[in-house]
């Protein structure tokens, strides 16, 4: 495994985990714990905001802000309430009113969501379900208010406005809530202005749009609060102006300028754009160049619109602004542009696209291994067969070929489907211009590629959880590069399970060479237990028997289907220089998907053991050799780590039905080695009157792939 540089190498640990380390270290706190921190210190803010809104008048005497706050938020709508209660509260005895359809709101909302069971559904209605709460608490202060003031052009203005703007605003500052689209992502560098999707693009539109609505109504919030003479909604104006012009540059920080201040003063609102855009125009050659610059715009303007008196009005503000914005400056990351996207997906797109061409490369040399299996078996055929030149065995060897080069070329293809939901996974791990593709449906192979300086993102197990849910293999520990700052990340599938096993015989008679074989072997990420009987005994059986299960161990896994392949078998055995015949007895476990099944030829009745359950697999089928058609049976079965296969051959009971005693026997608890297991067995069924036949047992116990 690679380590990328930086991350690993040397013990060393990326910035934020050494930073968060030192934090729980410092103060004693674990992860939890600083969780908590962030949530209070996100609540006292909620707090804060529904303390402004709920003492906020927009027009015609109406208090609508703080209704449209508890109606819209999905988290923290109980700091909000307490914080619109105690604002509202501030107004006198007018307050206790909206305080009151404050809760009223926020008991329609519980009304709403608790419809869902469980606590973590509350709050979690839709938006339009939002402002519907805000709408009906809005008509009940309107109706309130008529009531007690009877009709009048105030009452019905007033009302009308309660009715109308909780609904209005709760909607325009709905584009907060989607997308998954956090501020502080937009504000600190996390490269959420990139999207990949036009979809995307879209979500951050409204999401941006919201923004600037919602910086508009806190600064008119702030409006009738000073300190010293220094107009607090003017500062927070300055102040989220200087953070959008060093993060998103002049044009969008003239635009958040003049949001931030026209609802306090329409004069000065152009004051508060020319220092949004000359910042951000000079933050290129450094923050105190660009703070001094946006000052200078900000105070010139001031002067030529007001004077002196215009000077005094927006320059402190703005000072004050300048001086609590400048620590911020290390910890905001200018904006990428288009360009810089374009370059990073382009890279991404480059690293994917050569580790893709060397798995396709190595999945399609696939069916020409199918070579090696032929040649191993061949040499069999001809010392087995009269007749190795049939043209039913040309004829179902080139279907086998055929088939294992369709299911080379299935894995070598790129899995469309799975790889669009790839892309939604890593962009909520934050890459937004990264890369990523699978190939294969059976056998997914996941390759992904981005920025990541520090190597953070891509290696959080979390990142790897999600795309094997997807998956829905277990995927193998990934290996990493790096190139400059871009990251690559590639893991194939890997198996779910493992079986071990254990296996007894026991001839007929004394003296007698047993014609069972019993066999357990892998080939092409396939477990496989196989038991075969030839029938009659002696030499002639036992050479049938092993036949089958070299043929099968060669054979399998090579991509051609199972079916086709048990044909081919029947085929050789037919035309094998003995008369004969054999059963088959196969379990087939794929390890990555951990599905199961077993094909049945003659065979006698497996056994899947569950603790004290048994689940039995039949069939009546002939053996294999009997017929020109293949007469054997496919039966789906599912297995669990823990479980156990037991299969036998015929001797084991000899009226071809359970005996009484064997269920009995495979019921109790597995002690000792599988190997005792499978040989108590037969001594079990000898006490029982079993071996005037050869008898075989093959036991496989289930494990789960750590």
């Amino acid at each position: 495994m690679k380590d990328i540089e930086g991350v690993k190498a040397e013990g060393r640990e990326p910035f934020a985990s050494a930073v968060k380390a030192g934090l729980e270290g410092e103060l004693g706190l674990d992860k939890n714990a600083v969780a908590d921190h962030a949530r209070i210190l996100s609540n006292i803010a909620i707090v804060a905001l529904g303390f402004l809104f709920g003492g906020c008048h927009l027009v015609f005497g109406s208090y609508p802000l703080g209704l449209a706050l508890v109606s819209l938020l999905p988290r923290g709508v109980w700091s909000a309430l307490i914080g619109v209660a105690i604002g509202s509260l501030t107004l006198g005895r007018s307050g206790i009113i909206y305080a009151m359809i404050s809760v009223l709101a926020v008991f329609l909302r519980i009304v709403i969501s608790g419809k869902e069971k469980g606590a973590a559904r509350l709050f979690s209605e839709s938006i339009l379900l939002r402002t519907s709460s805000a709408v009906i608490s809005g008509f009940v202060s309107a109706v309130y208010e008529i009531l007690l003031s009877g009709f009048s052009l105030e009452s019905i203005l007033l009302g009308a406005s309660m009715i109308i703007l909780p609904g209005a605003v709760t909607l325009a500052l709905s584009g907060l809530f989607v997308g998954g689209i956090s501020m502080p992502e937009l504000l600190f560098g996390k490269d959420s202005a990139i999207f990949s999707k036009k979809d995307d693009g879209i979500k951050l539109t409204l999401f941006r749009a919201s923004a600037l609505i919602l910086i508009l109504l806190i600064s008119l919030s702030l409006d009738k609060y000073s300190i010293f003479g220094i107009d607090l909604s003017f500062v927070f104006a300055g102040l989220v102006t200087i953070v959008a012009a060093k993060r998103f540059g002049a044009l969008y920080a003239a635009v958040v300028g003049f949001f931030a201040s026209v609802g306090v003063s329409g004069l000065y609102s152009v004051a508060f754009a020319l220092a949004g855009a000359v910042s951000g125009a000079i933050f290129s050659l450094g923050g105190l160049y660009a703070l001094i610059s946006g000052l200078a715009a900000l105070s010139l303007w001031g002067a030529y619109a007001g004077g002196v008196s215009g000077f005094l009005s927006v320059f402190p503000e703005h000072l004050i602004a300048c001086c609590l914005s400048f620590p911020l400056f290390k910890y905001i990351e200018r904006e990428k542009g288009a360009p810089r996207a374009e370059s990073v997906r382009r890279k991404a797109t480059d690293m994917v696209g050569t580790m893709a061409l060397a798995h396709r490369n190595k999945i399609s040399s696939l069916p020409l291994e199918l070579e090696k299996p032929l040649s191993a078996v061949l040499p069999i055929i001809k010392d087995f067969c009269n007749d190795d030149s049939a043209a039913e065995d040309y004829t179902i060897f080139l279907r086998m070929l055929t088939e294992a080069r369709a299911a080379s070329q299935e894995e070598r293809d790129m899995n469309e489907e799975l790889t669009d939901k790839l892309e939604n996974i890593i962009e909520d791990f934050g890459f937004k211009d990264g890369v990523v593709r699978a190939f294969g449906k059976k056998r997914p192979y996941v390759v992904l590629a981005g920025e990541d300086k520090d190597g953070v993102r891509i290696t959080d197990p979390a990142l790897k959880a999600r795309l094997e849910g997807e998956c829905g293999v277990k995927l193998s520990r990934p290996e990493y590069f790096r190139r400059d700052d871009m990251v690559l990340m590639e893991c194939s599938s890997e198996p779910k399970y493992r079986i071990k096993s254990g296996s007894a015989k026991m001839a007929s008679a004394k003296g007698e060479v047993s014609g069972d074989t019993a066999r357990v072997f892998e080939n092409g990420g396939f477990a496989y237990g196989l038991i075969s009987d030839g029938m009659g005994s002696g030499e002639v059986a036992k050479r049938t028997s092993e036949f089958v299960g070299a043929f099968l161990s060669s054979m399998l896994g090579s991509g051609a289907s199972d079916t086709t392949v048990m044909h081919a078998l029947n085929s050789a055995i037919r035309r094998g220089k003995d008369e004969c015949s054999a059963t088959v007895d196969l379990f087939i476990l794929d390890t990555v998907s951990a599905s199961a099944s077993f094909i049945k030829s003659g065979s006698a009745s497996s056994y899947i053991k569950r603790d004290s359950s048994l689940f039995r697999i039949r069939s009546e089928t002939m053996p294999i050799g009997l017929l020109k058609q293949i007469d054997a049976e496919v039966t789906g079965a599912e297995v669990l780590p823990g479980d156990f296969v037991i299969m036998m051959s015929d001797g084991i009971c000899p009226s071809g039905d359970d005996a009484a005693w064997l269920p009995e026997l495979l019921r109790r608890p597995i002690e000792g080695d599988l190997n005792a297991y499978a040989s108590l067995i037969i001594e079990e069924a000898v006490k029982n009157g079993a071996g005037s036949d050869d008898m075989s047992v093959l036991i496989l116990g289930i494990e789960k792939n750590e």
